[in-house]
């Protein structure tokens, strides 16, 4: 599962906890966000780096039985017990063709950051957003990472 494309090694011992208290700390801002855009019963949309399906299942709950929602990861293991409109897809984002302007909402969180070139990915995802669809992409503010009170000699590492 190593790549050249993904920072983080997917063979970790303990990937489905770290990938779970992630959820545990993101999800319910995740759903203020996307409640706010309007996503509702009929809508489709992507869960790009689905993890452990958290957001797959949620956005299920929301887009209702005449929805669908496509969780696509490089690592599906853990995507197991999902509702039946969700759709698993292994794939790679910069490598894999994802469906050309089909939903309406494409969703990442925590994944561009972790994938090279990040512009690429951006691309892609942005490519799979319909016509008045939704490209909803969350992740850290590394920008001032640098900048720690007190300055310590490790903090640039």
């Amino acid at each position: 599962m190593d790549s050249p494309t993904y920072v983080l090694n997917q063979a970790f011992p303990s990937e489905r906890a770290r990938l779970e208290a992630l959820a545990r700390l993101w999800d319910a801002g995740t759903m203020r966000l996307v409640e706010e855009l309007g996503i509702g019963p009929g809508n489709r949309c992507l869960e790009a780096g689905a993890g452990t399906g958290s957001v797959a299942a949620a956005l299920a709950a929301i887009v209702g039985a005449e929805g669908r929602v496509l969780a696509v990861d490089r690592d599906t293991r853990f995507l197991d017990d999902l509702p039946a409109q969700v759709e698993v897809r292994h794939a790679d984002l910069l490598t894999d063709d994802l469906p050309a302007a089909q939903f309406d909402l494409v969703h990442a969180r925590l994944l561009v950051a972790h994938l090279h070139p990040h512009r690429d990915a951006l691309h892609r995802l942005a490519a799979a957003v319909a016509p008045g669809g939704w490209l909803l992409v969350e992740e850290v503010d590394w920008t001032y990472a640098d900048r720690v009170e007190p300055d310590a000699p490790s903090t640039p590492r």
